[in-house]
């Protein structure tokens, strides 16, 4: 067979698989969003036909069956159902299901799940019946049908004038076909590779370009989505005055800023000001508006020298700083030297200003054993007092000091240690199908605190550890307990002081080795996101290597962030862990009440998996299968 044929057969085949993938995907995609709709309008037209049969003093069946009569024939419904408390039926309205210019097979081959939640009907307190509402799948049927029969036209025109324009290139397509193949496994491998080199063959000079082209527009498509998700993300999280943080990236933050060894420990620093409205009338909105952006400024001048510090505009008058860092005199330099600014700063707009804008500010020491609510309260405590004593005050709350002296600390530890005497704690990772069945996919590990030791909380005892650089020791005993133990599908995160030690690059590889010995075994590896873009060849390093034992990697406490992604597309991790809460928010438009589908986009251009952490709740959880996440870890899993 000639080599032309050879082609056209095997690209024509290709592009039909890749067709037909696309609009089966975009289809499913279509029934899904059609099921959820159908759901949603008959759950919401169940509570609130049952508030509406609650508000009676007294039992009437005989009015409810009216009402529901009412509400049948005015709506489109496949049938209601009004059953008593001991969920017998009382009332039923039933509609077939008759759907015209739509085939047999079609309904046949096209499930449509109409389900829907019963409402209780109480009167005086006590449930007396439940309604069941159920939309009708006609409408649904034909929206369906009329969406597949355009994807079939469509489809066929560009399978047509596909297989047409493969045609004519294919004519010249004889040799030097290492290009295209290098570039499809590229794209395969969600690569977005631009043939720099052009075959010397002119007709596979066609086709390259041809490639290029497209993944050139696809990339254009990701680089959009990155783009309007961006500004999504600044609208959301960003302070419209400052262009600082608001309150809502704060909470989103929160949970995996403190629960992280890595920066589970620092300062929460709070600054307060009284009289900002009465300034802003006073001196006007442009003079009140300058100096909240010089003091942003100042605030970013001094605080961005600390890695990872986060800062936040809390609301009109509060500022927020999260610095992570176990030396507080440096904080305390930095805010005695922000208040002296502040103080000019007011001189400069009027001397009197500083009698009537009272400044203050708060230390207290955080911990991962913190909530936001409990900073918050303390720290507003804090200020008052502050700001009472007089203006441009500091109030500072230190946890108290243990006296655990290092050599002793160091030497337990390393005795623990060498005795395997710490257990170890595993957090189960599951995607939940059919909104009910638990699949296992990995178990994060993590190191069983021993509340004896020098009676510490964790918090406490991981600060130490990270201070006298034990951490290392802690990731080679989890690992060594995880493949000495011949322990599967366990996830592992690897800290700032591991990968950066070269060392511990041959100890792993050597490891990794050992447990390959071990067929069908596969381990999970995971580094947070700021060390990902603080270290980004290190952890390429690793991820390299990690992959290269067949292992899948990981990214921890992902968030956007405002460099942009392209090192998702360098690192190529399997999946990535955040929080619930920032999920839902880059997947649900509170405003608009729609799907937000840019980052959805991105994540499955890229071949993503996404993790929801921090799920403590049944509501949590269930948003987010609302918006499609159905990968979670918390406790409401474990």
């Amino acid at each position: 067979m000639r080599l032309f044929h050879q082609l056209v057969i095997m690209l024509s085949v290709f592009t039909t698989i890749i067709v037909t993938v696309v609009m089966l995907l975009n289809f499913k995609t279509t029934t899904q969003f059609v099921e959820n709709q159908l759901y949603t309008d008959s759950v919401n037209t169940s509570h609130w036909l049952s508030l509406s049969l609650s508000t009676d003093e007294e039992v009437d069946f005989t009015k409810m069956e009216v009402t529901i009569d009412a509400i049948f024939d005015s709506g489109f419904y496949e049938k209601i159902v009004l059953r008593d408390s001991n969920k017998n039926i009382i009332y039923e309205r039933y509609n077939p299901l008759v759907v015209y210019n739509v085939p047999e097979w079609f309904l046949d081959f096209i499930q449509i799940n109409n389900e829907t939640i019963p409402s209780d009907i109480t009167i005086n307190w006590q449930q007396v019946a439940e309604l069941s509402v159920y939309g009708h799948r006609g409408n649904a049927y034909a929206q369906l049908y009329s969406i597949f029969i355009n994807l079939i036209k469509t489809f066929i025109l560009i399978g047509v004038v596909g297989f047409i324009s493969l045609y004519f290139l294919l004519l010249y397509s004889l040799s030097s076909l290492k290009y295209i193949q290098e570039q499809a496994k590229g794209i395969l491998n969600h690569k977005f590779i631009i043939a720099e080199k052009l075959p010397f063959t002119s007709d596979l000079k066609s086709v390259v370009v041809a490639m290029n082209s497209m993944v050139s527009k696809v990339q254009d498509i990701f680089d959009k989505n990155f783009q309007i998700l961006q500004k999504y993300h600044e609208v959301l999280y960003k302070d419209n005055e400052t262009n600082l943080y608001n309150r809502r990236y704060l909470k989103a933050k929160i949970t995996s800023y403190l629960q992280s060894k890595q920066q589970g420990n620092g300062y929460f620093i709070m600054f307060s000001m009284d009289g900002l409205e009465q300034f802003k009338k006073e001196y006007g909105y442009i003079t009140y508006h300058e100096f909240l952006i010089k003091f942003s400024k100042i605030l970013k001048t001094y605080f961005n020298k600390q890695n990872k510090s986060l800062i936040v505009r809390l609301n009109e008058s509060d500022f927020i700083i999260l610095v992570q860092t176990n030396y507080i005199d440096d904080c305390v330099n930095f805010i005695q030297d922000i208040m002296i600014q502040v103080e000019k700063n007011m001189d400069d707009i009027n001397t009197g200003v500083k009698n009537d804008l009272i400044v203050g500010s708060s230390i207290i020491k955080y911990s991962s054993n913190d909530t936001l609510s409990l900073l918050l309260s303390n720290s507003d405590k804090n200020v008052v007092i502050a700001k009472h004593e007089k203006n441009f005050s500091i109030k500072i709350d230190q946890n108290k000091k243990n006296n655990i002296g290092r050599s002793d600390f160091r030497e337990k530890f390393l005795e623990y240690i060498e005795k395997s005497t710490f257990s170890l704690d595993f957090l189960p990772v599951v995607e939940i199908k059919n909104n009910a069945e638990n699949i296992l996919i990995h178990q994060e590990v993590k190191l069983s605190f021993n509340e004896d030791f020098y009676e510490l909380n964790e918090s406490d005892f991981y600060a130490i550890v990270d201070t006298l650089g034990l951490t290392s020791y802690i990731k080679k005993y989890i690992i060594e307990k995880v493949i000495h133990g011949k322990m599967n599908n366990i996830a592992i995160n690897l800290k700032e002081d591991f990968i950066k030690d070269k060392s511990n690059f041959d100890w792993l590889h050597s490891k990794l080795l050992s447990y390959k010995k071990n067929k069908n075994m596969k381990l999970f590896f995971e580094i947070n996101n700021d060390l990902v873009l603080e270290e980004l060849e290190i952890s390429y390093k690793f991820y390299s290597m990690i992959k290269s034992f067949n292992h899948e990697i990981g990214i921890d406490n992902f968030i956007l962030p405002e460099e942009g992604i392209d090192y998702l597309k360098f690192i190529q991790p399997n999946y990535i862990k955040s929080n619930g809460m920032y999920l839902y928010d880059m997947f649900y438009n509170e405003k608009t009440g729609e799907s937000n589908v840019h980052f959805y986009n991105m994540i499955r251009t890229l071949g993503i998996d996404l993790i929801a952490t921090n799920i403590d709740n049944n509501e949590d959880k269930n948003n987010l299968l609302a918006v499609g996440i159905n990968k979670f870890q918390g406790t409401v899993i474990s």
